[in-house]
C-alpha cells in the first residue's frame, strides 16, 4: 500500500494545499460510527414514508462493508498521522482531543483544548 501511496497517488496528493486527517481512536469505533450512519438513513427513510429502500445494509452488512477496508484503514490509522499536515485526534464520540501536525507546529492553527475551539 505506500508503494502505491508513494507512486500512483503521488500526483493526487501533490495537488491538495493541506492534508487533514481525523484519526479514530480504534478500528472498532469505525464500525460503529459506520454502523450509526446507517441506522440514521434507515430512519430517515422510514420517516419519509417510502418504506424499505434499496441499498440500505443490515448490521452484518456492515459488518462485512468495513471488514473489506480495514486493512487500508488500520494502516491509514498508522501511516497518516506521519503524512497529513493536521491530525485531529477523535474520542469515541467523534470529539476533537487533541490536534498535532506541522499546520499545529507552525503555529497557522491552534487548538483550544477542553472547549474544542480552534484559533
Amino acid at each position: 500500500m505506500n508503494d502505491q501511496l508513494d507512486g500512483p497517488y503521488r500526483k493526487l496528493f501533490d495537488r491538495l494545499d493541506s492534508l487533514i486527517f481525523l484519526q479514530a481512536p480504534h478500528f472498532d469505533d469505525v464500525w460503529r460510527w459506520r454502523w450509526q450512519q446507517e441506522k440514521k438513513l434507515h430512519a430517515r427513510v422510514l420517516k419519509s414514508g417510502k418504506g424499505a429502500a434499496k441499498g440500505l445494509m443490515t448490521q452484518d452488512e456492515i459488518k462485512k462493508f468495513v471488514a473489506h477496508y480495514q486493512r487500508v484503514t488500520q494502516q491509514n490509522l498508522n501511516c497518516l498521522p506521519r503524512r497529513a499536515d493536521v491530525v485531529f485526534r477523535l474520542d469515541s464520540h467523534r470529539r476533537i482531543q487533541a490536534a498535532s501536525g506541522r499546520l499545529v507546529q507552525e503555529g497557522v492553527l491552534t487548538f483550544g483544548g477542553a472547549n474544542g475551539n480552534f484559533y
